[in-house]
């Protein structure tokens, strides 16, 4: 589904997810309700004209939503909730089901001596959920469900929590013996971890980080403190609970792991995605704006503008995909032997790896021209070459959109995108490079650069069946040949 198109005054187009505030219940006078639903008829019916059976399917379910959602907001719900019955034509029943299921595994089974604060943010986010993005719903889910646990969580009158509050209290006895200046945070660590934790994982959480606990490992806790507040203005709160539960699980898990390793890659981790779900909801909403949504309150000064804006920028992506020349090791023919499924690295060592490419890939601008190229903080063996071309060898680069265009930054339009390209390296101290390339779409083909970006999967395999591999090199990272021995 799609965001809110905006230009800002410098006339640079926007696009954003409105906060709809489901948090908060509302209280909508007779008047507005009335005008909101003299709205929902006015915007609906041309719509739908040629198909009264899906205006009729699309109309009360729309109207029943605007109960949750601020003044600010109405316009995009009533466009995204045209937009989604018309993307789901022949299963929009089938796709509210799910998503009521999805729902139901956040908040679990909610019977009759649940607290209202969680019956009610239930019901909300079933009548309002279908007007939110696919890529972002399960977040939201969480975001909302965690806000509604944190408010009763201690409370011990509060039904279906019992479970969680005794494993809090066993952690919290396993953590007393954590150096006194770091069990404070270590105890908040656990407490954002359980409480944001969905409830059909709830147990399995509480079960790693008493097992963390336990065995004193408590290095891992102010390691994953330090990167969720280090991330604090960069990545949504649901991407940083994400974050702490997977690096709890980890740290069960792998025993002779560093924590600062651990810590690392999970957040890493959490960037990648929440930078996908970013051009994820852009390419989208974009894609659905140029094929004739409405997904915008723009004007015709603003839409000649937004025309101008999106043409200069298209030129520009052009320009560097079709001058750009064939440098350094893009004059080599990629590797093509067959990938040897031999003994895989290490999880520590994979985990390493992703963490510190993540990092590289944030740190470099994507600039087409010579590359001299950096060295990747991540020593390899050749060996290692073989799982790195299986897992990022024509992967997409989602939430990268930037490149350097004569000296100044320029926005990727929907029809380009950046993909890693794994070869062998001219440096003898280097075990093999990597490096960014350009694509390019083919062809009229709609879509994603990645048939599989909808999974969420980071670095998701190239569609290479509508996209190009242009060979423009944009960025280059040497992988250091490891020490024998």
């Amino acid at each position: 589904m799609y965001g809110w198109l905006t230009l800002d005054d410098r006339l640079r187009l926007q696009v954003h997810l409105p906060d709809l505030e489901l948090g908060t219940h509302r209280l909508i006078s007779v008047a507005d309700q009335q005008t909101r639903n003299q709205l929902v008829s006015k915007l609906v019916a041309p719509a739908f004209v040629n198909d009264a059976t899906l205006r009729s399917a699309a109309y009360v379910p729309i109207q029943i939503a605007l109960k949750h959602v601020t003044d600010g907001c109405v316009d995009y719900a009533i466009h995204a909730g045209i937009a989604f019955f018309l993307r789901h034509r022949d299963d929009h029943e089938a796709v509210r089901r799910a998503i009521g299921q999805t729902i139901d595994l956040e908040f679990g089974a909610i019977g009759s001596g649940a607290a209202p604060s969680m019956v009610a943010m239930s019901r909300r986010l079933k009548e309002v959920a279908f007007l939110l993005p696919e890529n972002s719903r399960a977040l939201v889910f969480n975001k909302e469900a965690t806000r509604a646990r944190s408010a009763i969580f201690l409370d011990d009158a509060a039904w279906g929590f019992a479970a969680l509050r005794r494993a809090a209290s066993q952690i919290e006895n396993a953590l007393a013996i954590c150096p006194e200046d770091q069990r404070l945070g270590a105890c908040s660590m656990a407490h954002q971890a359980l409480v944001s934790a969905p409830a059909c994982d709830a147990d399995k959480v509480a079960v790693n980080i008493l097992k963390t606990s336990q065995a004193g490992r408590f290095g891992i806790f102010e390691q994953l403190a330090r990167r969720y507040h280090d991330e604090g203005m960069r990545m949504p709160l649901a991407h940083r609970h994400a974050a702490l539960r997977r690096g709890f699980a980890l740290a069960s898990a792998l025993t002779g792991e560093p924590d600062a390793e651990i810590a690392d890659f999970v957040f890493a981790q959490a960037m990648v995605h929440a930078r996908m779900e970013e051009e994820l909801l852009m390419r989208d909403t974009i894609a659905a704006f140029d094929a004739g949504l409405k997904l915008g309150r723009l004007t015709e000064i603003s839409l000649d503008a937004l025309r101008r804006w999106r043409t200069q920028f298209a030129a520009a992506n052009e320009r560097i995909a079709c001058c750009g020349t064939a440098l350094d090791t893009e004059a080599r023919p990629e590797p093509v032997r067959p990938v040897v499924r031999g003994p895989k690295a290490t999880p520590g060592l994979q985990n390493r790896f992703m963490a510190r490419l993540s990092a590289a890939l944030a740190r470099e601008p994507m600039r087409p021209g010579p590359q001299q190229g950096i060295l990747l903080d991540c020593p390899m063996s050749p060996d290692d070459r073989d799982w790195v071309i299986e897992r990022y060898h024509r992967r997409w680069c989602a939430g990268m959109d930037l490149v350097v265009d004569d000296g100044a930054p320029t926005r990727l339009d929907i029809d380009h995108a950046f993909a890693l390209c794994v070869s062998d390296s001219r440096r003898r101290d280097c075990a093999f490079d990597i490096s960014v390339r350009l694509w390019r779409r083919e062809g009229d083909a709609g879509g994603l650069p990645s048939a599989a970006a909808s999974c969420s999967e980071a670095f998701a395999p190239m569609d290479d069946a509508h996209w190009l591999d242009t060979r423009v090199a944009c960025c280059l990272l040497h992988v250091p040949r490891q020490p024998c021995g």
